[in-house]
């Protein structure tokens, strides 16, 4: 597919020579990067001439992306097939100048009916009616720039995706100066109207109207796109970076309309072609023969959507909250504990040798020396044969099924499933556990090396165990991790909202994480977790409830005074009691129960999440013995400087 836009040259450049204008491909951008994407990036390397580490950051991300080909002439279209095949909608197009094309005409009025909304001028002419027969394209913006640089700044410093719901991007873009372009497509050349929140009289609202100027612009959009036919939206000016297309927020309104209006005739070619229809995941099965199916088939469709409603509807993970040092001691396993210790003991022992007061007194010295290595020489004992305890434990459990697991300590082994929607920090692949440490390259005058500046990390967030019999939830917090990690490490800052990738030498950044669908062996307390509320919290919450509703106040003001007293209270309190508990009688079952494997309640029972029993087995027995060894030396010696 390929459109070709008629250009004129501006007027200070009418008699200069008129060269070709430049060409580029403008594409739907896939939600994220399939997991085998090698056959893809070499088959769109090949056609483009683009390199694959450059479509890897271009080819991913909301919104619209453009590629600028290193060939040209028949390989645009052999680009367009690949790329279309792959799940990526794409039109060429030549770039466009801030001269070549205008703002539609601004309406100041709305007239809003049950059946349409129309768009008028300050003297009430119609502009454009909105029904049940329009297509309508709708381009919300902010003309301050404000809230498009707050997420701009919030992709830069976080690397986070910020591809919120249209519904939230409209209420933040309106909170500021609110901008809109709707454009019927059913017509040809499309019709369109600008809205400028700022100077626009929202009184056609009739009922609908509210006190906030903001809501009001929210409320008209909404009704627009409830009313049209269909409705496709996008709120990406100032963040995709097409061609003459980037907003000087600081610049005059004339300027800025400009850009919009560029940006806007590139959002109109990609409507008419096709490019607003929600791309299909984009995957191609790495093995092929010449009786396979094309990669559009059914069958090919069905697995795409399978994998794609994989992560429909996970809940986004809860941030990490700020801890004290005492809570996360207590909080984590026994190694982290064993290492909070001996890291509260070496501080005291260094701070307790720079007292000059000591250099008086050295039995004394002597008697903190002896008092801390030999603390610190139990601790290396008591650790030891804790491992010990692990390692019987874990030979003496047998290994259960999901199906059949028993309450109480229990083994399992199987594959890690995703839980929460969790991505790792910077490049922001999907696991269920990460740690992001970002480090930046000094020059001193003692060298120069690479030092940590500030580590981002998921911490240990609930995740699925699934085997051939079902899954099952487990809560890491505590967990004594025995894990090979997953690792990355790149160069640079990477922004994946924006696609790019940000050459900078002197940054690299390292993640460890552990994917979804990596094998791993649990060890743990399993126990029902019960879920809904109980019948105290029911009956709480409907006395509340009656609280805030004056109409149901009333039925139960017997005397009719406008007051509720004691006796009438009660009584309320009696009648939604008896509701309660007639509605747990009529549904015949306890609150929802669920399994959940976490950290044992009482005593040193172990809690291990490692790669394999075996594997583990290993590391303890190893691990264990250079504790006790360790444990026994410092003990004697700490003994002996006492005696």
């Amino acid at each position: 597919m390929i459109v070709c836009l008629m250009t004129t040259a501006p007027p200070e450049k009418r008699h200069a020579k008129n060269p070709s204008a430049e060409q580029f491909i403008l594409f739907r951008r896939l939600a994220s990067m399939p997991k085998a994407a090698e056959e893809m990036l070499q088959s769109i390397e090949s056609a483009s001439g683009v390199s694959q580490s450059d479509l890897r950051y271009r080819l991913a991300g909301p919104g619209f992306g453009v590629l600028r080909p290193q060939k040209s002439g028949p390989a645009l279209t052999d680009c367009l097939t690949e790329m279309g095949a792959f799940g990526m909608p794409a039109m060429v197009v030549k770039k466009t100048g801030p001269y070549d094309v205008k703002l539609p005409p601004q309406a100041k009025r709305v007239c809003l009916t049950e059946k349409s909304i129309e768009f008028q001028t300050a003297e009430e002419e119609p502009i454009l009616l909105v029904d049940n027969s329009t297509r309508l394209l709708v381009i919300v913006t902010d003309l301050s720039g404000q809230a498009v640089k707050q997420l701009l700044t919030t992709i830069a410093y976080t690397s986070q995706l910020q591809d919120f719901p249209f519904e939230e991007v409209l209420k933040k873009l309106s909170m500021a100066q609110g901008a809109a372009l709707l454009y019927d497509m059913q017509k040809n050349p499309a019709q369109g109207v600008f809205i400028d929140s700022g100077a626009f009289t929202f009184l056609g609202l009739n009922d609908a109207l509210t006190p906030s100027a903001s809501q009001n612009f929210r409320v008209m959009i909404d009704a627009a796109m409830r009313l049209a036919r269909t409705s496709a939206t996008d709120h990406y000016f100032g963040i995709s970076a097409l061609p003459g297309a980037k907003p000087d927020w600081g610049g005059s309104a004339m300027t800025l309309h400009r850009r919009l209006a560029v940006y806007a005739h590139y959002m109109l070619g990609a409507c008419r072609k096709g490019l607003f229809q929600t791309p299909p995941a984009a995957s191609r099965d790495s093995e092929k023969s010449e009786g396979a199916p094309a990669p559009d088939s059914e069958a090919h469709d069905e697995k795409r959507k399978h994998a794609d409603n994989e992560f429909h509807g996970l809940e986004p993970p809860p941030s990490v909250e700020e801890k004290s040092w005492l809570h996360s001691l207590l909080g984590g396993s026994v190694e982290e504990a064993l290492g909070g210790l001996v890291g509260i003991l070496a501080i005291f022992f260094f701070v307790a040798a720079g007292i000059e007061g000591f250099a008086g007194h050295p039995r004394l010295w002597q008697t903190i020396v002896g008092i801390t290595i030999t603390i610190g020489g139990g601790g290396l004992f008591c650790y030891a044969l804790t491992l010990l305890y692990y390692k019987r434990m874990v030979e003496n459990t047998p290994t259960s099924k999901v199906r059949s697991l028993s309450m109480g300590i229990t083994e399992l082994s199987g594959r890690t499933r995703p839980y929460y929607d969790l991505r790792t920090a910077h490049t922001l692949t999907r696991c269920v556990f990460y740690e992001c440490r970002y480090y930046r390259y000094k020059r001193t005058q003692d060298g120069n090396s690479w030092q940590l500046t500030r580590t981002v990390t998921s911490g240990k967030l609930p995740f699925f165990l699934e085997d051939d019999t079902g899954q099952v939830l487990i809560n890491p917090k505590g967990a004594y991790y025995s894990i090979t990690r997953a690792s990355q490490t790149m160069r640079g800052r990477l922004i994946p909202s924006l696609a790019i990738k940000l050459e900078d030498p002197n940054l690299r950044v390292t993640e460890d994480l552990i994917p979804i669908g990596a094998k791993i062996y649990i060890l743990g307390s399993a126990h029902l977790q019960r879920q809904g509320k109980r019948h105290r919290e029911r009956l709480t919450d409907r006395l509340r409830a009656v609280k805030k509703d004056a109409s149901r106040m009333a039925q139960y003001d017997q005397n009719g005074d406008g007051h509720i007293d004691t006796q009438e209270w009660d009584a309320a309190r009696a009648d939604m009691e008896r509701q309660v508990y007639a509605e747990s009688l009529a549904a015949d079952r306890h609150p929802g129960e669920t399994v959940v494997v976490e950290k044992p309640r009482f005593g040193f029972l172990p809690f291990i999440v490692a790669d394999s029993e075996e594997g583990l087995l290993k590391k303890l027995a190893l691990r264990s013995w250079l504790f006790l060894g360790f444990g026994v030396v410092a003990l004697a010696c700490g003994i002996g400087i006492l005696l």
